[in-house]
């Protein structure tokens, strides 16, 4: 059977997405967060704390790769008839997505006069109270679940073949600002600066996508990318 194409008319329903798009941008970003804020105010024991979190992350997990499993059906098609080339070009694509990466935030650091953004100031942080959630979460959930939702809801689903470039607009605008929202609406708008960053990660990944026609070569990408982020964060405590 030939591959389908991601210009063609996308395997989710319109329930499917509506449902991941809410739970993504409310439910887990904001509304269990506040939840597990409330528990951990009356739960002082850390260590339960941290056992509450990780089951929320597996679960949540597993509700989204449910969810979108259409699309990671459809996009196994590709990556069946021709596995090595599909990841090979991710492993390809990785210095890629690093030069664009480092560029954009030397250029950040330099305008908003900050080592690094606050998201990975968070992320170092959470690294000495939670290690084993933020490699679960940096490590399997990012990489499946943001892809899931940025390329495979916002990018795959609204492009039908008509309008490439504003689906790469839209969905790297909003993977950049979902990692810049929190800094934001805490007043630090300084971090609006790490935004071009995002977005162009975004766009790396998007290129990804489009090379392969597989979701799998962008969930490969991220975690590359993340892994060896993790491990150079690691290495500099």
């Amino acid at each position: 059977m030939k591959p389908s194409s991601i210009s063609a008319k996308s395997p989710l329903s319109t329930t499917r997405v509506v449902v991941s798009l809410v739970l993504y941008f409310l439910v887990y970003n904001f509304v269990i967060p506040l939840i597990l804020g409330i528990l951990t105010y009356f739960i002082k024991d850390q260590a339960i704390n941290n056992a509450i979190e990780i089951v929320y992350i597996v679960i949540s997990m597993i509700v989204f790769i449910v969810l979108i499993f259409p699309l990671l059906k459809e996009s196994y098609q590709p990556l069946k008839a021709k596995p090595l080339k599909t990841l090979l070009v991710s492993v390809q694509t990785l210095p890629l997505l690093f030069f664009t990466s480092i560029l954009f935030n030397y250029f950040a650091m330099f305008m908003s006069q900050s080592e690094n953004s606050a998201n990975q100031g968070a992320l170092m942080d959470y690294l000495k109270l939670n290690p084993v959630s933020l490699l679960l979460q940096a490590i399997i959930f990012a990489p499946i679940v943001e892809e899931l939702i940025f390329r495979g809801v916002i990018y795959r689903h609204f492009l039908n073949g008509k309008n490439k470039v504003l689906m790469l607009i839209i969905s790297s605008l909003a993977f950049g600002s979902l990692h810049v929202i929190s800094s934001l609406l805490l007043g630090n708008y300084g971090d609006l600066w790490y935004l071009p960053t995002y977005m162009a990660m975004g766009l790396v990944i998007a290129y990804t996508y489009e090379k392969t026609q597989s979701i799998y070569a962008c969930i490969f990408l991220h975690f590359l990318n993340n892994g060896i982020s993790i491990l150079l964060m690691i290495s500099g405590l």
